[in-house]
């Protein structure tokens, strides 16, 4: 029975204790729907600024949609607009180009019009090509009024025999003439250098009455052109211009042979001291030594005294020693003949080549000038020309001559090594003949 009732007694324990949970339960129920409200509230609102977000995102995207077609359209613009620029300027271009073009045609045209109408004197370079023009209409209009009229002066002209005969000319405009001097006188026409010859001397009789104030009805005469004059008498060329025109490389020739000519000079000058002259004298002298005598070594030697007097001072000594003493002698004064023969022939070997050099670098020049200025004004090409030909002519008229008289030098310094060898050799023989003293 007491064990039935201990669970009784401890109910009113169990029930204290579960009061308290019992009375909290309805406080935790309401933080959480607190806590619910409070998040819902919270994701609506950020729902609603999520929208609004992609509301502005949208139109921003919209706005800077249409500000790219609108910055597309302005860039098609801009390259239309660039494209025609671009068109313009190589019009522009082409039209400068063909502007320099026709101004240096117009400048060429100039320079031929005053060297036809001898103006150039008085129309310096310096001057534009307007103030040229307008010189070059006056004299032409000037020419033109003379060679409408009849004018007398005094002059020379060559009659049959090409002898000059000083007289009066009836000139004919610029296109006859007519002239008479002491016991000659007739038709003239053209000759060399802008002068007048005679060619119909059967018309001397209408010059006469013509000149003392009776024309007559009828004149002959011969026409002939005088749009072209004659071309003035082509002036020698010194040295000086032609190395001007031929460049550097001209100038580098030229030194050249100064060095090669003292060379030359120096060459002829040592070998005609050194060379042995008197040898018929020196064939009497062997002569008399193979006859036992001992006359006196003659003069005029020259280097060939330097071997004998060495022989003669080894006179007792064996035949392989007198010649062992002469191979050492001649070797001695082999450099006397065959100095500068060296350097001589480098310079007759570079010469050509150097003209070759500057035949090369003056038509490069040429050709750089056809290409900045074209082919339209020959003059600019003839700087490179004349530089290729010159040098090429220089290299050559330096070789030639120095290669000529180099031979001949070194054959003359080969001819004094034998004539060393030889008459050192006579000696050798007419002291071993002789014996010892």
């Amino acid at each position: 029975m007491r064990a039935n009732l201990m669970p009784l007694g401890l109910l009113p324990l169990g029930l204290l204790l579960a009061a308290p949970v019992a009375l909290a339960a309805p406080t935790f129920e309401a933080a959480y729907e607190r806590e619910r409200v409070e998040l819902e509230a919270l994701r609506d609102a950020l729902k609603g600024q999520l929208k609004s977000q992609l509301e502005r995102g949208a139109a921003k995207r919209q706005a800077l949609n249409a500000q790219i077609e609108r910055l597309t359209h302005a860039a098609s613009r801009l390259q239309v607009e660039a494209d025609d620029l671009e068109r313009e300027v190589t019009r522009l271009e082409e039209g400068g180009a063909l502007s320099a073009d026709q101004s240096e045609a117009l400048r060429t045209l100039v320079e031929e019009a005053e060297g036809a109408l001898g103006v150039e004197a008085g129309a310096p370079k310096a001057l534009g090509l307007g103030a040229r023009l307008e010189i070059l209409i006056h004299r032409a209009a000037a020419q033109a009024r003379r060679g409408a009229e009849i004018h007398i002066t005094d002059g020379a002209f060559f009659d049959a025999q090409g002898v000059e005969r000083r007289g009066r000319i009836v000139h004919i405009g610029e296109v006859a003439a007519l002239g008479l001097a002491e016991g000659v006188g007739g038709v003239l026409g053209p000759a060399p250098e802008g002068r007048l010859r005679l060619i119909d001397a059967a018309a001397r009789p209408e010059v006469e009455a013509l000149l003392n104030g009776a024309p007559p009805s009828a004149l002959p005469v011969y026409l002939f052109d005088a749009t072209k004059p004659p071309s003035p008498p082509k002036a020698s060329r010194s040295l000086w211009d032609l190395a001007e025109a031929g460049g550097p490389i001209a100038w580098i020739i030229l030194a050249l042979a100064a060095i090669g000519l003292l060379l030359l000079l120096e060459r002829l000058i040592s070998l005609a001291r050194g060379a042995a002259w008197r040898l018929g004298a020196l064939g009497r002298f062997i002569e008399a030594l193979s006859a036992g005598q001992r006359p006196a070594l003659p003069g005029g030697l020259g280097r060939l005294r330097r071997v004998l007097e060495a022989l003669l001072t080894d006179e007792g000594a064996s035949r392989a020693a007198l010649e062992q003493r002469a191979s050492e002698q001649i070797l001695r004064q082999m450099p006397h003949f065959d100095r500068g023969l060296a350097l001589l022939n480098v310079i007759v070997v570079v010469s050509p080549l150097l003209g070759l050099l500057g035949t090369v670098t003056g038509i490069i020049s040429t050709f750089d000038v056809i290409t900045e200025h074209g082919t339209g004004d020959p003059k600019l090409l003839s700087q490179g020309i004349s530089e290729a030909l010159i040098t090429t002519e220089f290299g050559l008229a330096v070789a030639i001559p120095l290669l000529l008289m180099k031979t001949a030098v070194t054959r003359w310094a080969d001819r004094g090594v034998e004539i060393m060898q030889t008459q050192a050799l006579a000696l050798i023989n007419a002291l071993t003949r002789r014996g010892p003293r």
